[in-house]
C-alpha cells in the first residue's frame, strides 16, 4: 500500500506543476481547452505506450466511460466555480467530497479495513489545504454558492476516482483509453470557443505543452499507484501535492510572496501527509 502512496505523491507533484502552468495559459486558452489536448494525448500515450487487451466487458465498458464522463463534468463544475467564486473555498471544499466519498466507498462498501487514527487526520487535511489556498491575509467569508460547487466537483472527480478503480488491473489501460475518449468528447461539446483557442495555442505554447508533458507523466504514475494504492486514502495523499505545488512553483517562479496563513497551511498540510503514510506503513 506504501508504494501505491508514494507514486501517487509523484503523480501528484506532476499534477500540481500541471495546474501551474495551464494558470499561465489561461489567458489565451481556457483550462478545458488545455484539457482536451491533454486528453488527446493521453489516448494516444496509453495506447502507445500499453496497447489495447480489446477485453474490457460492458460493465467494465461503461465503468470507462463513467470515469471519463465524471471527469469532465467535475472540470467543468470547478472552472464555472473558479470564474465566479473565491478559489481557497471552492479547492477546499472539493478537497472534503474527494477525500471523503472515496473512503466511505472502501469502508462501508468494500468493507476495507485501515487504522481508526486515519479519520482524525483528515480534518488537520483540511483545515492545511484551506489555509494553504489563502491569498489575502484577511478573513474569508465562506459564499454558499462556492460552498456547493466546490462541494459538488469534488464529488464528480471522486466519482471518477471510483469507475476506474473498479476496472480489473489486468485491462485497466482499456479503461484509461475509454475514459480519456469520453472526457475527449464531452468537453468539445461544451465548450463553444474550442476551436478558436486552438488557433492561438501559438501565443503560450509552452505552456500548453509543459501541462500536458506533466499532466501525462502524472496520470502515468496515478495509474501505476492504482495497482497497490487503496483508493480509501488514495485520494487524500494526492490532495496534499496537487495543492502544494503550484503555490510553491508561484512563489519561486513568479515571485508570489507566502502569507503567514499560508506557511501555516503548507506545514499542516504536510504533517497530515506524513501522518496518513506512516498509519497505512
Amino acid at each position: 500500500m506504501i508504494q501505491g502512496s508514494i507514486f501517487a505523491m509523484f503523480a501528484a507533484v506532476f499534477w500540481g506543476a500541471a495546474v501551474f502552468q495551464g494558470g499561465l495559459a489561461a489567458k489565451q486558452i481556457s483550462s478545458k481547452t488545455s484539457v482536451v489536448l491533454y486528453n488527446f494525448c493521453a489516448f494516444v500515450f496509453f495506447m502507445t505506450l500499453t496497447g489495447f487487451t480489446l477485453e474490457l466487458t460492458g460493465s467494465q465498458f461503461l465503468l470507462s466511460m463513467g470515469g471519463g464522463l465524471s471527469y469532465g463534468m467535475g472540470l467543468v463544475t470547478l472552472t464555472y466555480a473558479l470564474s465566479k467564486g473565491k478559489a481557497a473555498t471552492i479547492v477546499s471544499m472539493s478537497t472534503v467530497t474527494y477525500t471523503l466519498i472515496p473512503f466511505f466507498f472502501s469502508v462501508f462498501i468494500y468493507n476495507e479495513v485501515f487504522p481508526n487514527g486515519i479519520v482524525f487526520i483528515f480534518p488537520i487535511l483540511f483545515i492545511g489545504i484551506w489555509y494553504t489556498c489563502q491569498h489575502e491575509s484577511k478573513s474569508l467569508k465562506i459564499n454558499r454558492t462556492d460552498l456547493f460547487l466546490g462541494l459538488l466537483a469534488g464529488a464528480f472527480f471522486s466519482m471518477y476516482f471510483l469507475f476506474i478503480s473498479r476496472v480489473p488491473v489486468d485491462v485497466r489501460q482499456d479503461g484509461f483509453a475509454i475514459m480519456g475518449i469520453s472526457s475527449l468528447v464531452f468537453l468539445i461539446l461544451v465548450n463553444k470557443k474550442f476551436l478558436e483557442e486552438v488557433k492561438s495555442i501559438k501565443k503560450v505554447g509552452k505552456y500548453v505543452a509543459g501541462f500536458i508533458a506533466c499532466e501525462l507523466f502524472g496520470t502515468f504514475l496515478f495509474y501505476i499507484s492504482l495497482k497497490t494504492g487503496s483508493i480509501a486514502v488514495l485520494p487524500a495523499i494526492l490532495s496534499v501535492p496537487d495543492v502544494l505545488t503550484p503555490v510553491i512553483l508561484s512563489t519561486i517562479f513568479l515571485g508570489d510572496r507566502l502569507i503567514r496563513k499560508q506557511q501555516i497551511g503548507i506545514a499542516v498540510s504536510l504533517v497530515a501527509l506524513v501522518g496518513i503514510n506512516l498509519l497505512i506503513l
